[in-house]
């Protein structure tokens, strides 16, 4: 990890701020992981959602659906970031 440090105006009581940054790459998943792993998340997420509606909005069913909503970005953001990232725009 990095230290870069920054100054900042003399109006404030800190005068520099240090932030940390990693410039370490994550490890690709493999590709079967990526898309096993958003089926199963949807699935869940599909029938957890069923179930909130059936039982009239329990909190139990509500939670894990939103839960696998945000598990199904992860995934799909880290599909994006492996196979699309490399691709130029058509701008």
């Amino acid at each position: 990890m990095a230290a870069v440090c920054v100054t900042i105006a003399a109006s404030h009581t800190n005068p520099a701020i240090c932030i940390m940054e990693d410039h370490q790459e994550t490890a690709h998943l493999p590709p079967l992981i990526l898309f096993v792993g958003l089926i199963l998340v949807l699935g869940c997420g599909i029938w957890s959602g069923l179930l909130f509606f059936v039982y009239k909005g329990s909190i139990i069913y509500g939670v894990i659906a939103s839960v696998c909503v945000g598990a199904t970005y992860a995934f799909l953001k880290q599909i994006k970031a492996q196979f699309f990232a490399g691709k130029p725009s058509k701008e």
